[in-house]
């Protein structure tokens, strides 16, 4: 399975020589978390960009603190498989969701399927 946060581990060498640090990529994780709802909750109009922006190198940074955190990956996974701030880019929204789901995550499970289901729904539209 690939790293998700690949691209931005490599970007930084120091990132892999340092030890993970959990509190810290909670910490970065919970602050996404909450400027991505924030952009979520308001009106389309009102919505501001640059949240969703600083969510993902929040996310990203997370992940290179530590690459198991759940929240980061799930972060991460919805802005890629929705397009918020990036392409949409599904296949690597589902390897978050993989790596999340190889923690334990049971959010990650829901989200593989619903992922699945809209592929599934896709070729019935297509058929």
């Amino acid at each position: 399975t690939e790293d998700p946060a690949g691209r931005a581990r490599q970007a930084t060498p120091a990132a892999r020589d340092s030890e993970p640090n959990p509190d810290m990529a909670k910490d970065l994780a919970e602050r996404g978390t909450t400027l991505l709802a924030r952009f979520r909750r308001a009106p389309p109009g009102e919505r501001d960009e640059e949240d969703l922006q600083k969510a993902r190198r929040l996310f990203e940074h997370a992940l290179k603190e530590d690459i198991t955190n759940e929240l980061a990956l799930l972060g991460l996974g919805d802005m890629l498989d929705e397009g918020l701030g990036c392409p949409r880019d599904p296949v690597r929204a589902s390897q978050c969701y993989m790596h999340a789901q190889q923690q334990g995550s049971q959010r990650a499970q829901v989200k593989l399927c619903l992922q699945g289901l809209d592929k599934y729904a896709s070729l019935l539209r297509t058929a």
